[in-house]
């Protein structure tokens, strides 16, 4: 496989980076770190890094940075000095798994980016929200698992599809079927893969995009007008069906 490496940068920032799309090697002197759809990269500031494109599709990614001074106050707020990254000089950066919810948090942000229709402060408070999960998640950090690369070759853009498919079709009743044929796989096979790539059988996927949909409609102080929407009311359902659950 033909690859491509790019000239030695300098990260000026401390930074999250959600892949939405591709494939790429994030090499520093520690090592390289495989990234893709649903994993986050997180970048110390103060280092050298290159990036490795193992394929021609181009990259999507959405980059956060902050500030230096932020930076420090956050490690102070978080008190993330005792973590083994944030406390090893040689540690430049991790490659976190998303959970379901967190991606949802991501696509709204990307979203609301794109429609340009929200108010600084409330992109600021998505930003915050999406920085807390992360950091936290920190602690509880394991090595990803290594897919191989003809899999990924093969069927990395199959997830993407899947993931998109998925999030513009919350509110709908769709079937397993109905997923691997958008993506053109069987759906003995695609239900594999994709719990191969995300940990998650479609279904458990689904379910979790959509309570973190609910916490997000049903919190305190939102437009509550919207629950007159077909979707919401389906939410609204699912909420309530898996509250009474956990309750008994």
């Amino acid at each position: 496989m033909e690859c491509t490496r790019s000239k030695t940068e300098y990260n000026e920032n401390f930074s999250l980076s959600f892949i939405r799309k591709g494939n790429f090697l994030y090499n520093t002197f520690r090592g390289s770190l495989d990234s893709y759809t649903g994993y986050v990269l997180v970048s110390k500031p103060g280092y050298e890094y290159t990036i490795t494109h193992p394929a021609i599709a181009p990259d999507e990614c959405t980059i956060i940075s902050f500030s230096n001074a932020f930076y420090e106050r956050l490690k102070e707020q978080f008190r993330i000095k005792e973590s083994s990254f944030f406390n090893k000089a040689d540690m430049q950066s991790l490659l976190l798994k998303l959970k379901p919810g967190t991606e949802y948090l991501h696509n709204e942000l990307v979203s609301v980016l794109i429609k340009n229709n929200k108010t600084k402060l409330e992109t600021d408070s998505r930003v915050m929200e999406l920085l807390e999960l992360v950091v936290c998640s920190i602690t509880d950090h394991k090595i990803p698992l290594t897919i191989p690369v003809r899999l990924k070759k093969e069927h990395l853009v199959t997830i993407e599809k899947a993931k998109e498919y998925l999030a513009k079709n919350l509110s709908q009743d769709i079937s397993l079927e109905d997923i691997a044929g958008h993506c053109y796989v069987s759906p003995f096979h695609f239900s594999r893969i994709f719990k191969t790539f995300t940990g998650y059988s479609p279904y458990q996927y689904l379910l979790q995009l959509r309570m973190k949909q609910a916490e997000v409609l049903y919190k305190p102080g939102f437009r509550w007008q919207i629950l007159h929407s077909p979707a919401a009311s389906i939410v609204l359902k699912i909420f309530l069906w898996h509250l009474k659950k956990n309750i008994r």
